[in-house]
């Protein structure tokens, strides 16, 4: 008496794929998703270019370029499980909207930071 969900006439992948097509959305989501994946990886190699002036600007010893280095990745790591929590419950767009306003914030207030613990706590918060 109860009803049936299941379908017989299963479709295999490709001709799913074939069926829904591919167009202009997504192409332009994969641009955009493109644009972001180039905004993270640029955010990560610039350190190896600002590097050697942040030392003598901020006099740092090693240990505070090991900690300046990995504070992105510490970053990443921690607001994976932040930003993914909030997008489960938010919804996708607007929490990648909200960590791109985090990121482009934290990048504008490092390139002017003063004070090492700032440029570390901002390169954290780009990784975030």
């Amino acid at each position: 008496m109860g009803l049936d969900f299941m379908d017989s006439t299963a479709v295999d992948y490709d001709n799913a794929l074939l069926n829904t097509g591919f167009g202009k959305f997504h192409y332009l989501l994969l641009t955009v998703c493109g644009l972001i994946y180039m905004n993270t990886a640029i955010g990560i190699a610039i350190l190896s270019f600002v590097l050697p002036s942040a030392t003598c600007d901020f006099q740092m010893t090693s240990e505070d370029k090991g900690w300046l280095t990995a504070s992105p990745m510490l970053g990443m790591v921690i607001g994976s499980y932040f930003w993914g929590c909030l997008a489960d419950t938010k919804g996708r767009k607007i929490v990648l909207i909200a960590s791109l306003l985090v990121d482009g914030i934290c990048g504008l207030i490092s390139s002017v930071a003063q004070y090492f613990w700032l440029f570390m706590l901002c390169r954290f918060f780009n990784g975030f």
